[in-house]
């Protein structure tokens, strides 16, 4: 269970990475409007975060135009192997 939650932690975080830079919204800007710092945001965009609060991962969904459910990755066998393939794409670019 602990390496399908690690799984889900980066697609969240990827997700949302992707949002924001399609969006052409940088961290520090995005940080500040939710209130949080732009390292911890940056943690989570890696799924490196320990303790992601869901009051600010919503926050970061209604800045980013994001449906909440979507950016929260269901946890079935077969979801994980799907979310490893979505891994495997290259995160978006600054164009």
């Amino acid at each position: 269970m602990a390496e399908q939650l690690a799984i889900a932690d980066q697609v969240l975080g990827r997700r949302l990475s992707n949002a924001r830079i399609e969006k052409k919204i940088t961290t520090t800007d995005a940080a500040k409007a939710v209130g949080i710092t732009s390292t911890y945001l940056e943690k989570i965009e890696r799924g490196k975060s320990n303790c992601m609060k869901v009051g600010i991962i919503y926050d970061l969904c209604r800045l980013l135009d994001l449906p909440f459910p979507y950016i929260i990755p269901c946890l079935t066998e077969k979801s994980i192997e799907e979310y490893q393939e979505e891994l495997q794409l290259p995160p978006a670019k600054i164009s």
